[in-house]
């Protein structure tokens, strides 16, 4: 399980919730996350093989392939904000 924004889990919506808070439209955080995880997935583990890297450092990382796998099969519901301070009441 990994975790960001001051100890929230990761979920491929919570790293949406973020990117909302910064302002970034729903549709281009969900493409970019998209994108971004199809090249981790495609790219990182081979070129970590090509330059011969040892696999415990990879393994170190599999959160992050992990979490690409969330990104691509996740089926993401763009729905209004909450209130910002919805957690204070």
């Amino acid at each position: 399980m990994r975790f960001h924004n001051e100890g929230a889990v990761a979920t491929p919506d919570t790293l949406l919730a973020s990117a909302r808070l910064l302002g970034i439209e729903p549709e281009a955080a969900i493409g970019t996350m998209r994108q971004m995880a199809s090249t981790i997935l495609d790219t990182w583990r081979r070129r970590f093989e090509q330059v011969g890297a040892d696999a415990d450092p990879v393994a170190k990382i599999e959160g992050a392939f992990k979490m690409a796998r969330m990104v691509l099969d996740h089926k993401f519901e763009i729905q209004a904000p909450a209130s910002r301070y919805a957690r204070y009441r």
